[in-house]
């Protein structure tokens, strides 16, 4: 890239990558403006950090360079905050346990239910059948009863009118024969020339 001279002064001063300037947390390190970031973020030993153990609650800040003597100095603090935080996580355990079992007695009960539901349902199902079956039994019985009690009167019927035929017909025949015998009670009456036009 070609600069005017003038340019230069001002892109040194301004933007050049690889101006070295001084650590801004002054610990008297000079590093390239591209690299700054990179120097306060991992190696500079003013730079304030946490402490390596503040996931297990401890909340001290204090320079890189400070680290390593906070550690060596705090092992006692760590290791009680470590054994606070295994009591806690024990009564989260055992807390979670309890409210597992519950669940699960919950679960194993509403199986239970479900279960004697299904059993009841089936009963009934088969509870149902099993009427059903006896009505179709009775349906069939009543059938087969009145298919007998129609016949029966239906012999009757046909009984009955065979009697009335035979009495018709008896009956006809003694109209006939007291036709007969009153036409001869009155020829014998008459006898003479009026009994010739009978």
């Amino acid at each position: 890239m070609v600069m005017a001279v003038c340019e230069i002064k001002e892109h040194e001063v301004e933007v050049c990558p690889k101006k070295k300037l001084a650590c801004p947390n002054m610990c008297g390190k000079d590093v390239c403006r591209f690299q700054i970031e990179s120097h306060i973020n991992r190696t500079c030993p003013l730079q304030i950090v946490p402490c390596p153990f503040s996931y297990m609650g401890c909340e001290t800040r204090v320079s890189r360079a400070e680290l390593g003597d906070h550690v060596s100095a705090a092992t006692v603090e760590l290791a009680m905050l470590n054994c606070q935080k295994v009591r806690e996580l024990e009564a989260k355990n055992g807390t979670m346990k309890k409210t597992l079992n519950v669940a699960q007695q919950k679960l194993k009960d509403a199986q239970q239910e479900i279960k004697d539901k299904s059993e009841l349902e089936e009963q009934e199902i088969k509870d149902t059948k099993e009427e059903l079956e006896q009505m179709k039994q009775d349906i069939k019985k009543t059938k087969r009863k009145l298919r007998n009690e129609i016949n029966k009167r239906s012999e009757e019927s046909h009984k009955a009118s065979l009697f009335r035929l035979l009495l018709l017909s008896h009956m006809k025949q003694e109209f006939q024969d007291m036709d007969k015998i009153t036409k001869i009670e009155r020829l014998m009456a008459l006898e003479g020339p009026e009994a010739d036009n009978f």
